[in-house]
């Protein structure tokens, strides 16, 4: 990482205090993928970096710690045995739900998501605030508005708000219009948007 440098030259150690309106688009930004490429830490180290980034200077630009629903479990496993919390009250998470082949595969899943993040919040009740999920829709499903609405439904329902994916492909962009296209419908019948789209940078 390049050096933050004061007018001396001297490296400061942390980014100079940016423009009040770069501070108000960088103020919570970015989240915490450390599970991911190219770190690919192990979960608890993952979260040992994430808690010690959040003590950090510059921490006001960082958000949300990144983590599949299907680790839920082995963290909640890795406290029972330890009795080490590796959650500080309220911090929030963002969820990656597993994805489908199909349609009614895709739903499955998001049942199943949503009874495990239903049962993690049982356990650990205040300790972690799991409202966002993310999830990459299926790749040859045609009933693209049904399949949002409907997991759209269960999830909001299950007290997350999803954000969905477009799969990778040759056809992404047709894809990615269709699917922002059933999002505009689904929120257009709330008082308020509800889900949104996710864009892989």
């Amino acid at each position: 990482m390049a050096p933050y440098l004061n007018v001396s030259g001297k490296d400061t150690g942390r980014m100079p205090t940016p423009p009040s309106s770069l501070k108000s688009f960088l103020t919570g930004l970015i989240d915490y993928a450390g599970l991911f490429p190219p770190a690919e830490l192990p979960l608890i180290e993952a979260i040992e970096h994430y808690r010690r980034y959040r003590l950090d200077a510059d921490a006001w630009m960082l958000s949300r710690f990144i983590i599949p629903v299907s680790q839920l479990a082995a963290l909640t496993e890795h406290i029972d045995v330890s009795g080490n919390n590796y959650f500080d009250t309220g911090t929030a998470y963002s969820l990656l739900g597993q994805d489908g082949q199909s349609g009614s595969g895709f739903l499955k899943g998001i049942e199943q998501d949503i009874h495990t993040v239903t049962q993690f919040r049982r356990l650990h009740g205040k300790q972690a605030v799991l409202d966002i999920f993310e999830v990459r829709l299926p790749a040859s499903d045609q009933a693209t508005h049904d399949v949002i609405g409907q997991a759209s439904d269960l999830l909001l329902a299950g007290g997350l708000r999803p954000f969905f994916e477009v799969p990778k492909g040759a056809d992404w962009q047709p894809s990615a219009n269709v699917v922002v296209t059933a999002i505009g419908a689904y929120n257009r019948t709330r008082a308020t948007a509800a889900i949104g789209f996710k864009l892989r940078c």
